[in-house]
């Protein structure tokens, strides 16, 4: 569902009486729209453990660059097996961008044949 400007400030609002923080999701395609919120954030899976971080939006001066962040805590790079520390980068999926987002981690496939029962 998509969320309407004025639902946005609603839940702006009732999020400052909140003690902890409050994030809201939105496709992609969303950044080049107008929002109320105080701060927007990109976050893109790039090569290995590490994600891209950009912020379209803040308080204060503007802030074009790119953050690298590692994703993978330090004390676990011991007890990953090596075949996952090196992760590929996820491939671009071609999507409609009114739908969904530009990045996929995954898809669920279609129910198998198999898996359905027959009559008995």
């Amino acid at each position: 569902p998509q969320a309407r400007p004025e639902q946005i400030r609603r839940l702006q609002i009732h999020a400052q009486s909140c003690d902890a923080p409050v994030f809201l999701f939105r496709p992609v395609a969303a950044l080049s729209e107008a929002s109320p919120a105080p701060l927007r954030i990109a976050v893109v899976p790039t090569q290995g453990w590490l994600l891209e971080v950009r912020i379209p939006k803040r308080r204060g001066a503007s802030f074009d660059d790119a953050l690298h962040l590692a994703a993978m805590p330090g004390n676990l790079e011991g007890v990953i097996p090596p075949r996952l520390q090196s992760v590929p980068t996820p491939a671009a999926v071609p999507s409609n961008p009114e739908t969904s987002d530009a990045w996929a981690l995954g898809r669920i496939a279609p129910p198998s044949t198999a898996d359905m029962h027959a009559p008995h």
